[in-house]
């Protein structure tokens, strides 16, 4: 499935957040959603650019999802799985232009 923002647009959406606690059984999961808003500098599809062993093998009870957004916000850069992005809305959609340099290296094989 397509998503619906491209780089350079910027976005609005809720951060899912899961929290589990090991000290029930069966555990305990509760969620947060947080709001952020930013703009994409990069959408990197899991399935063609595969995460590396060793980034995987810190961490494999993460659940991922096949695309992983960067976006930019005022706090700084932050990397979303999309399966954790909800209720996404788009705030400006950037016209395409080929001198944007996270277009120009996304080109770059």
């Amino acid at each position: 499935m397509p998503l619906p923002y491209n780089v350079g647009d910027e976005i609005s959406y809720i951060h899912i957040n899961r929290h589990r606690d090991y000290n029930f059984y069966p555990v305990m999961t509760q969620y947060q959603g947080t709001r952020i808003n930013g703009i994409v500098r990069a959408i990197r599809d899991l399935e063609v650019d595969k995460l590396n062993y060793k980034t995987v093998s810190k961490t494999p009870e993460i659940e991922r999802s096949q695309y992983l957004i960067t976006v930019k916000t005022v706090k700084g850069i932050r990397k979303d799985y999309d399966g954790r992005m909800v209720d996404i809305q788009i705030i400006n959609k950037k016209e395409q232009v080929d001198d944007d340099l996270m277009q120009a290296l996304s080109k770059i094989k």
